[in-house]
């Protein structure tokens, strides 16, 4: 998971330098930083969902053993 978002990381900041340095098609960079900008904020946005998730059922999964090993401890 953790070379999943360095890649991610990777791949955004390359789209950024692209978008910095110019498209030779656009005469408008501010309006390719502005879409780059947004593709960057949306992949974020799903990279931190993914990990919300990872980390709530990696604790679920935690605290599910908790329970199964204070239960055989009171049997």
């Amino acid at each position: 998971m953790q070379s999943k978002v360095v890649f991610a990381c990777l791949i955004l900041s390359a789209l950024l330098v692209l978008a910095v340095t110019g498209h030779p098609e656009s005469s408008n960079n501010d309006e390719v930083l502005q879409e780059v900008g947004k593709k960057i904020g949306d992949q974020l946005d799903q990279t931190i969902g993914q990990m919300e998730n990872l980390l709530e059922g990696s604790m679920k999964a935690e605290m599910s053993r908790d329970v199964d090993k204070a239960e055989s401890g009171q049997k």
